[in-house]
């Protein structure tokens, strides 16, 4: 099995943890702040850099003024005009770099062991937790491909796993292949199980089976 979507998340710059905001198994929303950096030295520059990009708003506004009664040159006002962009620039830029210090999920869903707490240092690049959307999950096996003529996206597709006993989960096929393996003749086949209630994992392994039409006596069985 393997989730709809899942990432290990991480940050591309290094930092001192000041909180973090998600719990081992939380389920959390999309563009949830999960974990926060030191930031007040970034967060002071960019207060600095607004200021002086509102006060370049003001002056443009006057130059722009001036220049339609003739009271200052082309020259002058488009000095005042380009140091208006260059300072509305590096208040984005700095947007950015403030941005770089939170980790936020990407897409809902639940995250895993959370080891990290505030006061560690982390490194760029280190993975700090993984994130599963699990709802619903994907199933991904092999067939034969004397069984491609049989296989057709929205047939019912049932699981079975050792973990859960005789309790089956249905779902349907969602995607084949378009391409059969030259070594070993068969065709990967995908399929969706609706998950409400998160007990599948990914990477368990489950028996499969695909329902094939009536006129045939074949049951597929993985």
């Amino acid at each position: 099995l393997r989730a709809a979507r899942g990432a290990d998340l991480a940050l591309d710059i290094a930092g001192l943890v000041t909180k973090v905001n998600v719990q081992s198994g939380d389920e959390v929303k999309e563009g949830q702040v999960l974990l926060q950096l030191r930031d007040s030295e970034d967060v002071a520059q960019l207060h600095q850099l607004e200021a002086a990009a509102a006060l370049a708003e003001v002056t443009f506004g006057r130059a722009k003024q001036q220049l339609a009664v003739k009271a200052i040159s082309q020259a002058d006002y488009d000095t005042a005009a380009a140091d208006l962009k260059a300072k509305q620039a590096a208040v984005q830029q700095q947007q950015v770099n403030v941005a770089k210090k939170q980790l936020r999920a990407p897409f809902a869903g639940r995250a895993g062991i959370v080891t990290i707490n505030p006061g560690a240092f982390l490194d760029s690049g280190k993975m700090i937790v993984t994130l599963q959307q699990l709802d619903p999950v994907f199933v991904d096996f092999h067939l034969p491909q004397k069984n491609l003529g049989e296989l057709h996206v929205n047939q019912k597709v049932t699981l079975t796993l050792d973990a859960f006993g005789n309790k089956s989960f249905e779902g349907t096929l969602s995607a084949i292949s378009p391409k059969v393996d030259s070594d070993t003749r068969n065709v990967q086949v995908e399929a969706k199980v609706p998950n409400p209630d998160r007990v599948l994992t990914p990477g368990m392994f489950t028996n499969a089976s695909v329902e094939v039409p009536v006129t045939s006596s074949t049951i597929a069985t993985i």
